[in-house]
């Protein structure tokens, strides 16, 4: 069984060279590193205003979005003209952080911990420290890694199973594996080992390319279960897909449901300030937002989830199995 499992995986891997599937991930990896490391790490966002009130007058500040004011009867009136603004109240030994609120819990808590990012413990001399213009591109640029490997995984290897499938079909693959002595199993076993490999291997170059080695090195292993865990779901359905429909003409309508539909949402509401609670009734949601929370490293350990993705996994592996027996009868084997 071994056996026939890595000649199954040879002769996957020889299909994906001739159809210059790696070319393709060159290339997007090439894409990818340059938007990621010239134009949307170097954004230039521009920040809250922040309004310091502290009677000890400790610290001048010079960063363009921090104002000293000269009493807290002025701090709340700068917060009644700016509506963005924060303020934050250094009286005594208490620091306290004051906003307006937005309407949206999400924009709220940004802000909060926008501020917090602000203040420094109060045992030591200085009372507010502005956040680091580096720490700020690292976070953009680990936002958008873990958007990037998402988006390959989910859309750009969803499309590729289903081009090696035709691919194969067009070549008699699967009239030859049906007249051979191998289990059926093999066949969706293989396609998500090397799948999975290599969405791993261009998830690393991703990351080391575009995250500091030191940041990367400490999330590293939960960002390689979580493409572990979504890597098999994408394949597997991919290929269910591919099965379902006659060509790949057809398969692009499910193509663009999946994508559009399924996966595009998730980005909005997941990576930005929008909030949206129907969300949570997306699946792609939670694969993402571990995924996401992994390169952050504040991944939350949840039994469920991985008892609900090994159920889900399971129900695919055996749906493709019956579709590969069905598809085998259909060209006459």
């Amino acid at each position: 069984m071994g056996k026939q499992l890595l000649a199954i995986i040879k002769n996957d891997l020889k299909i994906i060279f001739k159809s210059k599937m790696i070319f393709v991930m060159i290339g997007s990896l090439i894409v990818y590193s340059f938007y990621i490391g010239f134009i949307y790490s170097k954004v230039d966002i521009e920040p809250y205003s922040i309004y310091v009130y502290d009677e000890n007058s400790v610290d001048v500040f010079t960063q363009n979005n921090i104002f000293s004011v000269a009493s807290e009867d002025e701090l709340y009136k700068k917060l009644d003209s700016d509506k963005e603004g924060i303020g934050i109240l250094d009286i005594g030994s208490e620091s306290k952080i004051i906003l307006k609120d937005s309407g949206d819990a999400k924009v709220n808590n940004m802000k909060k911990l926008y501020a917090n990012n602000l203040l420094e413990g109060n045992n030591t001399d200085v009372n507010v420290e502005v956040l680091k213009q580096e720490n700020l591109e690292i976070k953009r640029r680990l936002e958008m890694t873990s958007v990037v490997v998402f988006f390959e995984i989910t859309a750009i290897s969803f499309l590729s199973i289903a081009a090696i499938f035709f691919k194969e079909k067009e070549m008699g693959v699967l009239n030859v594996y049906s007249i051979m002595p191998i289990h059926k199993i093999l066949l969706i076993l293989s396609k998500i080992l090397v799948f999975t490999s290599i969405e791993i291997i261009f998830a690393t170059i991703l990351s080391i390319i575009n995250i500091d080695y030191g940041v990367f090195s400490k999330v590293f292993g939960d960002v390689i279960i979580q493409i572990l865990l979504l890597a098999p779901i994408m394949v597997t359905l991919g290929y269910i897909f591919s099965l379902i429909y006659k060509n790949f003409k057809q398969f692009i309508f499910a193509y663009i449901i999946i994508v559009i539909l399924f996966t595009s949402p998730v980005f909005l509401f997941v990576s930005s300030p929008i909030n949206w609670s129907g969300i949570k009734f997306f699946p792609t949601y939670y694969l993402f937002n571990n995924l996401y929370n992994a390169f952050f490293n504040n991944l939350i350990f949840n039994p469920y989830y991985y008892i609900c993705w090994g159920i889900i996994l399971g129900m695919l592996f055996v749906i493709n199995v019956k579709l590969i027996n069905r598809e085998m009868i259909r060209e006459g084997v």
